[in-house]
């Protein structure tokens, strides 16, 4: 069930995300103020982004028009986060910063996504209906074509052992485990889509997540599970 706001890329470009960027700036006074007490005419300069949070960034993105109970929520947070971090929506110029003017001055107004190919592709992933088409059409954007075994499967999410999920790409989970990537330190959303195989579960995508997850020592991590219908 989707919320007021129509879905459009005007509507998603006006999307306000402070509280989901780390911003610095100079505040400039140029001593004109007649009252000693408060600086009305200070300027903002050097604005500067010095970090996002792709995910509370997702968050927002699926929140403005998706309820929480709708059974794609959480998928759809998981598809964005993705959609962003392909874009590199982390990088400075994927954002516009506003300036406006106040009773003492200049101040910082809304952030606001500009990076046109994030949009247009939440846009698109806005369109889909099913949890089924999110995560094929997310696999498939990502990947360029759909496994198989991610055929005629449905999807959940699940608290999985670490233990008990499986890197069958050995070479590529040793260059993996060889980095140490900041950016999925901490990470809260599923860290990636294993298919079930017994008691065992094989890992489709996420390695860089699970690397992370295991160097933090974790036990437990939640996965998108495909499981064959």
């Amino acid at each position: 069930m989707k919320k007021t706001p129509v879905l459009s890329l005007k509507t998603l470009h006006e999307i306000n995300y402070t509280g989901c960027l780390d911003v610095t700036y100079d505040s400039h006074c140029n001593n004109e103020c007649s009252d000693d007490d408060y600086c009305r005419c200070s300027t903002i300069e050097n604005i500067k982004i010095h970090g996002v949070s792709l995910t509370a960034a997702a968050k927002v993105t699926v929140d403005t028009f998706f309820f929480k109970k709708d059974p794609m929520y959480d998928f759809l947070v998981y598809a964005v986060e993705r959609i962003f971090r392909k874009n590199h929506v982390y990088d400075e110029s994927s954002w516009d910063v506003e300036v406006n003017s106040g009773y003492y001055g200049e101040e910082i107004g809304n952030k606001t996504l500009i990076n046109a190919d994030a949009r247009k592709a939440v846009f698109e992933l806005f369109q889909l209906t099913s949890v089924e088409d999110i995560m094929q059409h997310l696999l498939e954007m990502e990947y360029g074509y759909l496994l198989p075994s991610l055929q005629n499967v449905k999807f959940d999410i699940l608290e999985i052992s670490l233990s008990d999920v499986v890197r069958s790409q050995l070479d590529h989970a040793a260059r993996v485990d060889a980095k140490h990537e900041k950016y999925y330190e901490g990470h809260t959303l599923p860290i990636g889509i294993v298919t079930q195989n017994g008691k065992e579960y094989r890992l489709i995508d996420g390695y860089h997540r699970v690397s992370a997850a295991l160097k933090e020592s974790q036990k437990t991590a939640e996965f998108i599970v495909a499981i064959k219908v």
